[in-house]
């Protein structure tokens, strides 16, 4: 078994910083918010390292993403529990899913330019489509969810695994929404095609993710 250990950090996080606000267009308080939670830093490759928690407050999933935009680069750290993948708790009554931690970030920005409060939703991501258990697994440890949002990304395996989870569902009690991007692939995709469109979100004629969801 390969025993988890979280990469070297870096003093520095601010190639993280900008990737995550300059190239993928990331709001910065989201992005500050994790960091100050502990759930984003920067490593000595200058990569940002996404951390997430178990009950106990110890670190147990990590996700490493490249910050030079000219190369890509993605890997979760071995040993990460993929139990519990990339998941923040808000105590809310709704869980947002999506595939990267850069997407769940995206949808975060997005709420927040439609003028909601991103922190009334949970967010798990699955770095990737397959490890979807997760989703069984958190949704026993909160019982106070009753609603998940599959913002998973709008191409086969994307909606493949729309359908899987939906089957691994089927027993659960709660409502059970698809929300894939519109006009893009991803949802980090759609934010910065919108931003660039210059599309106000603020007008709403858009995505919405409201608490009226």
């Amino acid at each position: 078994e390969v025993k988890f250990e979280l990469p070297k950090r870096s003093g520095e996080i601010k190639n993280a910083y900008a990737y995550l606000v300059n190239t993928r267009r990331i709001d910065k308080e989201i992005v500050n918010d994790f960091i100050k939670n502990k759930n984003l830093y920067q490593d000595e490759q200058k990569n940002c390292v996404f951390v997430s928690y178990n009950n106990d407050g110890q670190p147990d999933f990590a996700n490493k993403r490249g910050s030079n935009t000219h190369k890509r680069f993605v890997a979760d750290v071995p040993g990460s529990n993929y139990n519990n993948c990339f998941y923040i708790n808000n105590g809310a009554s709704a869980l947002v899913v999506t595939e990267s931690v850069i997407d769940a970030m995206s949808v975060m920005t997005i709420t927040k330019q439609n003028g909601s409060n991103y922190k009334n939703f949970n967010y798990l991501a699955l770095s990737g489509t397959t490890k979807y258990p997760a989703l069984k697994n958190h949704l026993e440890q909160n019982q106070e969810i009753d609603k998940v949002i599959l913002a998973l990304d709008n191409d086969n395996a994307g909606l493949t695994a729309c359908i899987n989870i939906q089957e691994d569902l089927k027993d659960w009690n709660g409502k059970i929404i698809e929300h894939l991007p519109v006009n893009e692939k991803d949802w980090n995709a759609q934010l910065c095609s919108d931003k660039q469109k210059n599309i106000g979100f603020e007008q709403g004629k858009n995505i919405s993710l409201h608490k009226g969801f």
